[in-house]
């Protein structure tokens, strides 16, 4: 192969990841899930704070948006997938997912 070839590819393979960082999460927009399986057991929305950080642990990340609440951020076991749980009041309101990467800063992005 010539520079001329090489060039182009590497650039797109570039410009593709640059734009996967950049993108945020929409939680907004995400369907909901009304549980999620951890280590220690079943959560469901209407549970406490508590109760999920005893069944899931401590969250990889926490967020506070402006028309949600606090929001904490999970990446479960080998998963390709963070899950994203909103809370109000003290009482688990959302839970969403993404296929994302928990290296990836636009995972935890949210809008």
């Amino acid at each position: 192969m010539n520079r001329n070839t090489i060039f182009p590819g590497a650039l797109l393979a570039f410009l593709l990841a640059a734009s996967q960082l950049a993108s945020a999460i929409d939680i907004y927009n995400m369907a909901d899930q009304s549980t999620l399986r951890c280590a220690g057991g079943i959560v469901a929305t209407g549970d406490s704070n508590r109760t999920v950080a005893q069944k899931c642990g401590e969250p990889l990340d926490v967020q506070s948006l402006q028309d949600v609440g606090p929001v904490w951020i999970y990446n479960i076991g080998q998963s390709k997938f963070m899950y994203y749980l909103a809370f109000q009041n003290g009482r688990l309101q959302r839970i969403v997912s993404a296929p994302c990467n928990s290296n990836d800063y636009g995972c935890y992005d949210l809008r």
